[in-house]
Formats: C-alpha cells, structure tokens, sequence
C-alpha cells in the first residue's frame, strides 16, 4: 500500500512517537509511506531510511503551520466568534489546499491517515474527501472537541483511539457514530530500545549521587500533567531527587520553582528539558511517575494514553501514574505499578515511596512491565492490526 500520513503536532512528544511506531511497524511489512509534518525536525533519527518527511508552504511562510495558532486563536475574544472561526478555517485552507492537492496527484495514496483530531488538518480531509482518497484519523486526545473537529470525525472512514478510554468519549460526543467507524489501537514501541544495562555517566552528567533515590517525569511541563501535583508529593520523602525531561511552559516552569523550593528539593530537582536518549536516563531511575491531573475533560485535557508509562514498563521501572485514562487501561491488573486519584498528593508520596522503600516491590513491579510491554505494544503486531484496518478501508 501507498500511505500518505500528516502531522501537525506543534511540539516533540507522545504524538510524534506514536505516528513513528506506526511508519516503523508498517514500513517493516513492506508498505511505501510519505510522511508531511509541521515539524519534519522531530523525525530525525527515528523513521526508517526511504520514509521522506517533508512539510508544506506558502509564500511569505516556510511551514504553514508557524501561523496557524494566530490564525485559528485571533484574540477578539467574544466580539466575532463562531463566524470568525469560520473565516479562520477557510483562510488557512486556501493556502494549504493546493500544495496538498499536488502531493496527492504526485505520489498517489491509496489512503490518507491524520495523525491529529484538530481544527487545522480539516482541510487535508477536505481534500482527500475531494480526490476520494479513503481517509483515517487518529484520536489522541481527551479533550472537548469543537463542532467542526467533530466533522472531521464524520468525514472519515475510520478514527484510530490511542485507548479505549478515547473511543468512549467520541462516541458520547458522536452518538450516531456507527461503532465500525472507531478501532482502538495503541502506541507502540520496540522492546529492545529500552534494554540497555544502567548507565552510571548519566547520573554523573546531572550530578546525581549512585546512591540517590531517583523519581523520573517524562513530558512536556504544562499543567495539565500534573508536575505541581508530583512534586508536592515528594516533599518528605528521604534522599530523594528529582528528574524531569521534555519542553516546558515558562509560566508553569516559575510555579514549579516555587514548590521544588517549599517542598525543600533545591538543588535536587533538575530540569533537562527536551532529550533524545530517554532509555539511557529510564536506566538511571529508581521509579517513574506520570502524574497528569484530570480525570474529565470538563476540567482539562485527560491523558489519552500516556506513552512514557509504556516506555517506563519497557525499561523495567516501576510505575506511578494516575488513574484516569489510558493510564488506568495499561497498568490495571499489569502488576507493573500502582494508580492512585487523580491530583491526590498524598497517595501519590505514600505510592511513590512504597517503592523507593521497598527494593524488591520495585523489581517485581519491573518485571511484571517488560513482560507487559513485550506482550501488549510492541510494535509488529500493533502494525499488522492497523494494516487490516486499512487494506478493509481500501477494499470496501
């Protein structure tokens, strides 16, 4: 099959990963694939050769995608509303249109996936809906979707969920959506990526005691992840340091520093912002916690799935996460972590430090993760299940 994917996610993580695990899985079953993104960068190093990433122009701007925000986000709050939105779509979709429609006549697909349920990447369905190129959408978000989003829904012939947790919530949202129309296929990775034995210099490179009792957060630091929550869960826990990898929001950055300072980790909490070698700084942890803090999206943006707990099961960590989401769906009944509410402070220090005090829990619950891991996403069989999904797409 010729696969023709899109991207326009605006920063490196677990979406960028999970398009990566599909072209890899799919790439090994022999199938052409062209992938267009927003950020071609992200992709470096982590595609197989003979996958070209590109991205899409027009005048004025070298990725259509650097103005998007202001495009769809123009602040006149409440003064021009829905219709503005509407004007925002068509504007963005005369530029990039055409660029696209020459991409499709060019390279031909035999289906279209969107690696993102947004407002921007309507008018790629919009043009594959003109060209009759079966098109797929990926959900990996649980968040409140706009009316035209949820077209975008309609307009497909399938929308992939990252979990079930997703599935669940559009079919609330689209309730005449037959259930065909929605397949849960989660994010996947290559097992032996994360084998690799401890690595002492990546402790030294942070200035991390060998001896030190290691928390790890992975993820870009915004709210709704919940680093505020986690960090005041560490206070009182004994010799312990704190590391966390991936972009920040400079605002929240500033509210974090002031809790890393009353909880009393100063100079043992370290920020190392966005990394390519995640396996080697999982191999230096003692435990790893996913933290984001809303169970409903009336509140916030719900974890859809929570990539880094499988990346964390894969490298033999024990696990942390809340219960809410897709966390709730890979580590229930896994023996490979503990839930815990989320936002709850203290549930998280007592489930945090049960490990961090208890050696051999921890091992065990390391185990039980690579088996896991191994068994549930590893990236061969998810790529033969979307492989299915898509040769029923084309033959119908």
């Amino acid at each position: 099959m010729k696969l023709l994917f899109v991207d326009n996610t605006p920063s490196m993580g677990g979406s960028v990963h999970h398009l990566a695990g599909q072209v890899r899985g799919l790439a090994a079953r022999g199938h052409e694939m062209r992938v267009i993104a927003s950020r071609p960068d992200f992709y470096d190093g982590i595609l197989p050769a003979g996958v070209p990433v590109s991205t899409l122009s027009w005048p004025g701007f070298s990725n259509v995608f650097e103005n998007a925000p202001e495009i769809f986000h123009a602040r006149f709050p409440g003064v021009l509303g829905a219709p503005f939105s509407a004007l925002a779509y068509k504007k963005f979709s005369a530029k990039v249109r055409p660029d696209f429609a020459r991409i499709i006549r060019e390279f031909k697909p035999d289906l279209i996936h969107l690696n993102n349920l947004n407002l921007p990447n309507k008018a790629f369905a919009d043009e594959a809906e003109a060209q009759k190129i079966p098109l797929v959408v990926s959900a990996l978000m649980i968040r409140l979707f706009s009316r035209r989003e949820l077209e975008l829904v309609r307009q497909s012939r399938l929308v992939t969920c990252i979990s079930q947790a997703v599935a669940t919530q559009l079919a609330r949202f689209v309730s005449d959506l037959p259930k065909e129309r929605l397949a849960v296929v989660e994010s996947a990775l290559d097992p032996s990526n994360y084998a690799a034995p401890r690595d002492p210099a990546v402790r030294e490179e942070f200035g991390i005691p060998a001896d030190a009792r290691l928390v790890l957060s992975l993820g870009r630091l915004t709210p709704w992840k919940g680093h505020d929550v986690l960090v005041d869960a560490l206070d009182g826990i004994p010799d312990v340091w704190f590391l966390q990898a991936g972009g920040e929001e400079l605002v929240y950055r500033t509210d974090i520093d002031r809790k890393v300072q009353k909880a009393g980790l100063t100079g043992r909490a370290i920020f190392a912002g966005v990394r390519s070698d995640v396996p080697r700084l999982l191999g230096a942890a003692d435990v790893l916690v996913h933290s984001s803090k809303y169970a409903d999206p009336k509140d916030g943006v719900v974890e859809a799935f929570g990539r880094v707990i499988i990346e964390g099961m894969a490298a033999g960590l024990p696990v942390v996460a809340t219960d809410a989401g897709g966390a709730t769906e890979i580590l229930e009944g896994s023996g490979a972590g503990m839930l815990v509410p989320p936002g709850d402070v203290d549930a998280m220090h007592v489930a945090v430090r049960a490990y961090l005090d208890d050696p051999e829990a921890a091992e065990r619950a390391g185990e039980a993760g690579r088996r896991a891991a191994a068994e549930r996403f590893a990236e061969a069989p998810l790529a033969a299940k979307l492989e299915h999904l898509y040769r029923n797409i084309i033959a119908a």
